[in-house]
């Protein structure tokens, strides 16, 4: 029961991704230059969410540490870089092109390297 409702779930906000225009690159980096507010509407809700969902668990005891920021800093660099983020990224492959086959097949061999510093340290 559980995987078809995470599948509904990731449907849904697949769809919200599409309404929203997140899922077109250069309305991203509109938003991030400062010349399209619309995505506002997206983001204000989602940062509110998530510092309510923050707030209630701030007791759990996690350290702000190097790889957390450079994990940000590089997540938000190549966010301002090419207007796509993880999900909306994945969310195009559905029409595939190359440049988010592209994406999507770094973000892999990202995480790979990742994994395999992890488990070397």
């Amino acid at each position: 029961m559980k995987l078809p409702i995470t599948f509904a779930c990731g449907v849904v906000f697949a769809i919200g991704l599409g309404i929203s225009g997140m899922l077109r690159p250069e309305k991203v980096i509109a938003f991030l230059e400062l010349r399209d507010p619309a995505l506002l509407f997206v983001m204000g809700p989602a940062v509110i969410i998530y510092a309510m969902a923050a707030w209630e668990r701030r007791k759990v005891d996690r350290p702000i540490d190097v790889p957390l920021v450079a994990g940000a800093a590089i997540f938000g660099a190549g966010w301002g870089l090419t207007g796509i983020c993880p999900g909306p990224a994945i969310v195009n492959l559905v029409r595939p092109d190359a440049f988010f086959v592209t994406f999507v097949a770094a973000m892999l061999v990202g995480i790979g390297a990742r994994a395999l510093v992890r488990k070397a340290s």
